[in-house]
């Protein structure tokens, strides 16, 4: 595959200008099975379950890579005599702070009964229970130990041991610990647990994690004789939040910390965005949305932007720059309605995108962005469900506000006041369950290191909210002799973020979203620098079909120019075009709920009296680019702001089509048939004299 070659039009404030550009050409790809893998690659043992589905314990590599245990190990400790472990049984009397250990044991390598499963080594496991009611587990390697502590992360609301993740773990050598945080869920959406125990939410969101961390380096310490000379904690989604959690407040529990699609903006994560998305499908029964019509938007989404990054794979590389307009999907008279929308179903479509706001306009979460949509963990398993009230983003809002905000079972969520409620909702457990704070001082003086990693396709929790925490980091520790770009390079110090392009919740999507960050966060921890990328595997039918280096952010990977780009030895780390940000000002990463509105939002002002002669407004925009041999729709309709929100009327007031550009003023779209027309660098098709205006009636 060939990159897409980039061109360029002069145009007007009004003018929108077409390019093609060479089509990508699919023959020159090499196959996927004839790929050397680079060598620091290694399962994904760092994420934990995605919220609706465990992660594979297991994922088989292609016979070509070499074994995990011989991958990208983290660094090894000194030739030391190791001391020897005292008998397993022994740690039963061992005491330890409001704390129980109700089973110790020795289990031996290889199938074990449940919930232990099959062991990659030899281990004792203590199993105790700190007050009033956090139970957790440590597994201590009778003979494998790299003299290291490895903590693991939970999913959804807990309420169970992430065993697979130890399991994990132990097969890098590592002493792990997990706990259930104080409660038993039934399911990764149950709250039901939390209804009159408030103690048990503030274990759910902070303590359990802490409490465990410090009983397992005690325990560790008992066992070997010596403590963990490092110490390390990841998680994914809640176990994402329960990351950053152990940087903000105790930063001293962990060494290095990977914080994986954080949920750590818990309850506004819970209004604006379980809920929100929720409701916009189900208050009106005609606006849901069948799980079977998913794939139908992303696949739009697909056609229309894929090529935005100028590969054609499948991905988009920053969903940030698709302006795809659902709109274009809308059912016309005599179509087969499975394959378009009626105009509920887009505005359901549409809401998901925009978010919701406030009665002051305060944005409540960043909203989903567009390319997460298809296959079985996207809005299939989130937004839809296979029937209404089935999608997990309905499950876990709804349970949430019934059970730890108002602690009522019979709370109508279809009543949700974005005002009155959320504040009380924030005020009540956001200081608990919020993971929030920007200033990561604390955890930088004690050389601590954080990786955070989010998937751009993911459609449980927005990749904007991650990119903004990092960036109210960056705000945090800025000083006032320094400029923004100096702070951000002090920041990138101790903390890195990587975004994985299709990748979706915590794994899984169209994306390359196997990587390993645990083995280069024990290297940066213990060694040398930061991680410059991670390579990151698309595994299909257990075979190793592309490659691609995961940059720190904002870099992206850039395709050098040759060779194949299912290889990531044919990509550089780099700084990317200029980005579209996000409209609106980020939702509050660091201020306390229940206060004064935070400081980048506006205080409420009375409309000005002219507000209904404000004229559209055209968003700075040079082309729109096709690529030749790719049939695309894009709708002028995401180039034009109206203040007043009115209906508009987009007329082409000049200007000629090419064969294969067709305008249609029905939807404001400008079609490209895909017919070849004979682009390439040194002759390129280019469009221009499109003019449009925008007319709502106004005087």
């Amino acid at each position: 595959m060939r990159r897409r070659r980039t061109l360029r039009t002069p145009v007007a404030a009004s003018l929108v200008g077409c390019v093609f550009a060479a089509s990508p050409a699919y023959t020159q790809q090499a196959q996927p099975t004839q790929q050397t893998p680079p060598t620091q690659q290694a399962p994904p043992t760092q994420q934990a379950a995605p919220t609706q589905q465990a992660q594979p314990t297991q994922q088989a590599q292609p016979a070509q890579q070499t074994p995990p245990t011989q991958q990208a190990q983290p660094p090894q400790q000194a030739q030391s005599p190791q001391p020897q472990p005292i008998p397993c049984a022994a740690l039963a009397s061992l005491a330890l702070p409001d704390t129980t250990i109700t089973l110790t044991e020795a289990l031996p390598a290889g199938a074990n009964p449940a919930p232990v499963g099959t062991l990659p080594a030899g281990i004792c496991r203590v199993v105790g229970v700190s007050n009033p009611a956090i139970n957790f587990e440590v597994w201590l390697p009778t003979n494998t130990w790299n003299g290291r502590l490895l903590g693991v992360g939970n999913r959804g609301t807990a309420g169970v041991i992430n065993y697979a993740a130890m399991r994990r773990g132990l097969a890098r050598g590592y002493s792990t610990a997990s706990t259930d945080t104080g409660h038993a869920s039934s399911t990764s959406y149950d709250s039901s647990w939390a209804l009159g125990r408030p103690a048990l939410v503030a274990d759910f969101g902070y303590r359990g994690v802490h409490v465990t961390t410090v009983n397992a380096k005690l325990i560790a310490r008992a066992f070997y004789g010596n403590p963990p000379a490092y110490s390390y904690f990841a998680g994914c989604s809640t176990g994402g939040r329960q990351a950053l959690m152990q940087a903000q407040r105790y930063p001293a529990d962990y060494d290095g910390i990977i914080a994986g699609a954080p949920a750590n903006n818990w309850t506004r994560l819970y209004a604006g965005a379980h809920l929100w998305y929720a409701l916009a499908t189900l208050k009106d029964p005609e606006s849901y949305i069948p799980a079977a019509k998913a794939a139908l938007l992303g696949d739009a989404v697909t056609a229309a932007c894929d090529a935005l990054d100028g590969i054609v794979d499948g991905v988009l590389d920053d969903p940030r720059k698709c302006k795809f307009d659902p709109w274009v999907l809308a059912c016309k008279a005599g179509q087969d309605p499975s394959t378009c929308y009626t105009q509920k179903q887009v505005k359901a479509i549409t809401d998901i995108w925009t978010g919701v706001s406030n009665s002051r306009g305060d944005l409540i979460h960043r909203p989903l962005v567009p390319g997460g949509e298809s296959g079985p963990r996207g809005w299939a398993a989130w937004v839809t469900g296979t029937t209404p009230f089935t999608g997990l983003h309905w499950l876990t809002g709804d349970g949430f506000f019934r059970y730890q905000v108002f602690e009522n079972p019979n709370f109508n969520t279809f009543n949700f006041d974005f005002d009155a409620d959320l504040d009380f909702a924030l005020a009540k457990v956001g200081p608990i369950l919020d993971a929030t704070d920007s200033d990561l001082q604390p955890f930088k003086q004690r050389n601590g290191k954080l990786l955070m990693y989010h998937g751009w396709s993911d459609p449980a929790i927005s990749p904007l909210n991650t990119i903004d925490y990092y960036e109210s980091v960056i705000s945090a520790l800025q000083r006032q002799d320094q400029t923004r770009d100096e702070a951000a390079q002090d920041v990138r110090e101790f903390v890195r973020l990587f975004m994985v392009p299709g990748m979706q919740h915590c794994n899984g999507g169209p994306g390359p979203n196997t990587f390993d960050m645990l083995a280069p966060l024990a290297t940066w921890v213990e060694q040398s620098g930061p991680p410059e990328q991670i390579i990151a595997s698309l595994v299909a039918n257990d075979v190793v079909t592309r490659t691609r280096p995961l940059c720190p952010y904002p870099e992206v990977a850039v395709y050098r120019g040759s060779g194949s780009t299912d290889d990531a030895a044919n990509f550089v780390c780099g700084v990317a075009p200029a980005q579209t940000a996000p409209t609106g000002n980020p939702p509050p990463q660091n201020t306390q709920p229940g206060n004064a509105p935070p400081q980048n939002a506006q205080p409420p002002e009375a409309p000005p009296q002219s507000a209904a002669n404000q004229a559209p407004v055209w968003q700075p925009i040079s082309t729109i680019e096709f690529v030749e041999g790719v049939p695309a729709i894009v709708s002028v309709r995401a180039f034009v702001l109206d203040p007043d929100s009115d209906p508009l009327v987009i007329m082409l007031a000049s200007g000629a089509l090419v064969p294969g550009l067709t305008w249609n003023p029905a939807d404001y779209t400008i079609a490209y048939d895909g017919r070849a027309l004979g682009a390439s660098d040194d002759a390129p098709v280019v469009v221009t004299g499109l003019v449009f205006t925008a007319d709502d009636g106004r005087p």
